[in-house]
């Protein structure tokens, strides 16, 4: 049975067309084995063979998983308001549903609303137990019952550093060799691309990157070191304020403002 485009490869698709102006197309319909996602085509005739793949680290991926099963929420008996908690990637669920209730009722008794105005000068002790718990925030919400905390995993948060776009994007490729594989596999391409979405669980440095709009702070990146065979690479925050970040050999990195075609689901 044909399989239904993802919302995320189709404004790939569209992203690339609007940029190129050339159409693009779907390609894979489930159909045959190893179709690549998208085919780009050019005015002379010939045809540029595009994969798509969204980048999520590990760590953000099982927590993710986890806070799913439970449903994002933990019923907290004795406590007085509701409260939102985000946790960090490597936080130990487990653990947090023993000694979490605990905290957050101490909180309450302290008048303490929001863990990030507490401070560790203020009361170390509520802060050491909330970081060797994986809290990175904790405060009150007053649109849902008392007892109700809300469970999230750290996402648009981290620290930003001087990360190479082009080792990222090889960080990106080697967790996904079936997409060189299938490009590789496809006959006929004068071209071949690689478009990468970066998440909500993807490096901080790369989303601040594309979020910055300097065409500077692209352009001197480094080459990436494509496997062999791709020809273009595409970096696109899921934001449409980071925009998007594109290589190839002959006019190596830039940067455009992407934006919304039409909506994604529309009819055809």
């Amino acid at each position: 049975m044909p399989q239904k485009e993802r919302p995320n490869e189709r404004m790939a698709r569209e992203i690339v067309a609007d940029t190129l102006r050339v159409p693009v197309t779907c390609h894979d319909d489930n159909t045959q084995g190893s179709m690549v996602d998208a085919l780009i085509h050019y005015p002379d005739g010939s045809l540029g063979a595009m994969e798509i793949v969204a980048d999520h680290d590990d760590r953000f991926n099982k927590m993710w998983d986890a806070l799913e099963k439970a449903g994002h929420s933990l019923p907290v008996g004795g406590l007085r308001r509701s409260w939102n908690v985000v946790l960090g990637h490597a936080a130990d669920l487990r653990r947090v549903r023993a000694e979490l209730p605990d905290l957050l009722r101490g909180m309450e008794d302290l008048e303490h609303s929001d863990l990030r105005r507490v401070g560790r000068k203020r009361n170390p002790e509520v802060t050491d137990r909330a970081a060797a718990l994986g809290v990175r925030m904790a405060y009150v919400v007053d649109h849902t019952p008392p007892g109700t905390v809300h469970l999230r995993a750290e996402g648009w948060s981290g620290f930003i550093e001087t990360v190479s776009l082009a080792n990222w994007v090889r960080d990106v490729l080697a967790r996904h060799p079936g997409k060189q594989n299938k490009l590789l596999a496809h006959d006929g391409a004068r071209e071949r691309h690689i478009f990468i979405w970066a998440t909500m669980g993807s490096n901080f440095s790369i989303q601040d990157l594309l979020m910055r709009r300097e065409q500077a702070a692209i352009a001197e990146q480094a080459a990436p070191n494509l496997p062999e065979g791709i020809s273009h690479v595409w970096v696109a925050g899921s934001m449409s304020s980071q925009g998007v970040a594109g290589w190839s050999a002959d006019r190596g990195w830039w940067w455009t403002p992407w934006r919304f075609p039409r909506r994604v689901d529309d009819a055809e």
